[in-house]
């Protein structure tokens, strides 16, 4: 008989239904703008139930509204580990990428979403091309006046 996996949640008597409570709970609060009190949720429901993806990704959406894009990018990863293709989470941690100025990173992560809808009928992957733009000319500023620089500008650009 095989092995059937245990999670904390599990292992404290807390049922599927009240996790899908929470997670409820949690997303209401998050589509409110009430930020703090969703990622309190989220964090709990990321111990009770590590494997979960969702709340990784509204985690990382949460980090990323808060400018924390280090947290934001650790998330992202770890839904990108439960499904490669998932463009808005691919877009979102290409996003991150560049608001820290990780030009690269961004770019390969942006070209991903962007692979993954030919058809341009995906809002993330058609994002992720505007996003695109903004990192190849975080590139050439880049090349011309240094990092810093480019910094500045993308918050500029994508604050707007």
């Amino acid at each position: 008989m095989p092995e059937q996996s245990s999670s904390p949640a599990i292992e404290l008597g807390i049922t599927p239904a009240e996790i899908a409570s929470l997670i409820l709970l949690g997303h209401s609060l998050y589509e409110q703008g009430k930020l703090i009190e969703s990622r309190m949720i989220f964090e709990g429901i990321v111990l009770l139930q590590p494997e979960n993806p969702y709340s990784f990704a509204i985690l990382g959406g949460i980090h990323q509204q808060q400018h924390e894009y280090e947290l934001a990018i650790e998330c992202y990863t770890k839904v990108l580990l439960a499904n490669s293709r998932d463009t808005y989470t691919l877009m979102n941690r290409g996003e991150c990428y560049l608001n820290l100025g990780h030009l690269q990173e961004a770019a390969h992560d942006l070209k991903a979403a962007i692979e993954l809808d030919p058809q341009r009928t995906d809002r993330a992957s058609n994002r992720a091309r505007f996003l695109s733009k903004v990192t190849l000319e975080a590139l050439k500023l880049a090349q011309e006046k240094g990092i810093d620089a480019v910094r500045t500008a993308t918050r500029e650009v994508l604050t707007k």
